[in-house]
Formats: structure tokens, sequence, C-alpha cells
């Protein structure tokens, strides 16, 4: 295990990226050994057959999590549409009838983003619930990936702050009708 230039390469010692990757078990096998036995092979054979499963695993989530990124991004896109639509028009000028057609839009709307925040959390609650229970303690795939955002959970808050602004044009529109 001596291997002088990896630490400078990698920034991290080798014993400590092989227990990170295969588990403290292999690194003892491995640091203990005098030579590469058919019992060291097979366990460093599992743990990377283990270490590509996860990656796997890992690269669908990810593609998930950017499908529903997409999908969020066009309903939001959408429901901006509608909305600059609405407050295109003078609404002062507009029929009782129109005013409240166009509040029952706003509703539908709400109603479509609250499907997406109930739809999210079912998401993340399943892929909490998946995890082992050994890793339920970690940082989740969301705070990995949105830790620099300073949001931790970025659909979730963008449908809130969406179903805000819909709100907003709702008591507008509910105070022209009064």
């Amino acid at each position: 295990m001596a291997v002088d230039h990896y630490e400078n390469v990698y920034d991290d010692s080798l014993e400590a990226s092989i227990s990170t990757e295969f588990g403290a078990d292999v690194l003892l096998l491995i640091s203990k050994a005098s030579s590469f036995s058919p019992v060291i092979k097979q366990r460093l054979l599992g743990a990377a057959q283990r270490c590509t499963d996860n990656r796997r695993l890992f690269l669908e989530t990810l593609e998930n999590e950017f499908s529903t990124l997409t999908d969020a991004q066009s309903t939001v896109r959408g429901i901006r549409d509608t909305i600059i639509e609405i407050d295109d028009d003078e609404l002062q000028d507009l029929s009782a009838t129109q005013l409240t057609r166009r509040f029952e839009r706003l509703q539908s709307l709400t109603d479509e983003c609250e499907e997406w925040l109930q739809r999210r959390q079912d998401q993340l609650h399943i892929r909490q619930s998946e995890r082992p229970s050994d890793e339920r303690g970690c940082p989740g795939l969301c705070l990995y990936l949105y830790e620099t955002l300073g949001i931790g959970h970025p659909v979730l808050a963008t449908f809130t702050k969406v179903i805000e602004i819909i709100h907003r044009y709702e008591q507008q529109l509910l105070r022209i009708l009064a």
C-alpha cells in the first residue's frame, strides 16, 4: 500500500479512499495481507460490484431528478404565461362573468401547483424511505445538489412561491368583484 504519489495526486490517502469506496473490512484485509489471495480478490470484486450498482442507482436517481426539474420548469412556464395573459387585460373593464372565469382559472393553477407539491413531497418521502437505515442520517440528494442555492428543495420552493403569486392575483380579482 506504499503509493507515495497517491495523496499528492488525489488529495486523499489511499487507505481513506479504499475504506470509503469498498469499506473498512476490505481495507483491513488488503492492508494486513502479505499477498493478494483469492479471498481478498473475491471480497474486492464483491465490493467493486456493489460500488458499480450504487453508481448506476445514483445515475438513475440523477436522471429522474433532471426529468422532474424539466417537467417542473415547463409547468411553471405555462403558469407564468397564463398569469401574463390575465395580467395583460385591464381588469376594471371586464364583466363579472369574465372576472369569475379568470378567478376559476387561477384556482385551477393553484390546484396544479398543489398537485406538484404533493407529488414532489411523495417523491422525497419515497427516496428517503428507500435509503438503507445506516444512510438515513446522511445528507440527502437535494442537499447535495442544491446546497449552493441556499434552498434545499427548489421544486417545492418554486411552486410555493407561484401559489403566493397566484393568490395575490386572486385577491386582486376578489377586490374588483366585491
